[in-house]
């Protein structure tokens, strides 16, 4: 696929190739979805992934934004954004959408349950989740948990990304905490997908956007066997619904108090 559209992530220009982006726009564009179909991107900061597929595959996109400032920066009009908490009821209908995008969400989130089974309330049957996000026991962190040291992306602190980190500190961009509350490997991403009526189908690594250049062959090696990635991008199809309990009682005449969260 040829890279005819610039990648700007983050309103940033240096943003301009993200492997797990590039990666999921690849398989978007593999999934062949209809022109017009519907795609919703959870965390979807200020629409350049949508915009890129707005005028790359002319689909119908909706973006959900915790952050006022990131929509406010979005110039792209045929995108409809929403505000909302990925951990809350969704503002949108059943059976909506064809593909729903969390790309570096879900280890930010307390609730990942109420966060997957609300994407399946949304998706359509047979529709595609796609998620990127660290991989708990990548080759490095394989290594420092060996010598006992603190794993990358799983942190202790909400104040400081340096504790624990040792001679790694020197390594890191930023000494702020990316704010990761769970932290996934491949049987736990698999488990916990099915457990909300999905099933994984297919499963890549990708290396990590900030790794250090010199070393980055090496991350490149260890794609080759994605369990051992830095980035895990998974890709789930909905394969059966989950069971509305509220709807369920409520159609045998027990009126329940109106619940949004």
């Amino acid at each position: 696929m040829k890279d005819n559209v610039n990648i700007k992530f983050l309103g940033e220009d240096k943003w301009k190739y993200v492997p797990r982006q590039k990666l999921c726009i690849d398989l978007i564009q593999k999934i062949g979805l209809s022109e017009g179909a519907t795609v919703l991107d959870v965390g979807v900061g200020d629409g350049s992934f949508l915009n890129i597929l707005d005028k790359r595959f002319h689909l119908d996109c909706y973006g959900l934004e915790y952050s006022k400032k990131l929509i406010s920066e979005c110039k792209n009009k045929n995108i409809k954004f929403k505000m909302g908490n990925a951990e809350k009821k969704l503002p949108y209908n059943d059976n909506f959408f064809d593909l729903i995008h969390a790309s570096e969400l879900i280890e930010h989130l307390c609730n990942v349950d109420k966060f997957l089974n609300e994407c399946n309330r949304i998706l359509k049957h047979g529709g595609t989740l796609l998620i990127t996000t660290p991989n708990l026991v990548s080759w490095y962190n394989r290594i420092l948990f060996l010598f006992g040291r603190q794993p990358i992306f799983l942190e202790t602190s909400t104040q400081s990304g340096e504790v624990g980190m040792g001679f790694l500190n020197k390594l890191k961009l930023t000494k702020e905490p990316f704010g990761h509350i769970r932290n996934f490997n491949y049987y736990s991403m698999k488990d916990i997908l099915k457990l909300h009526g999905f099933k994984l189908t297919n499963f890549y690594g990708v290396d990590f956007e900030h790794f250090p250049k010199k070393l980055v062959f090496i991350e490149k090696f260890f794609n080759l066997f994605p369990r051992l990635s830095s980035i895990m991008v998974v890709k789930a199809v909905k394969i059966k619904p989950k069971i509305n309990l509220r709807k369920s009682l409520e159609s045998f005449g027990f009126p329940l108090i109106e619940d949004d969260n």
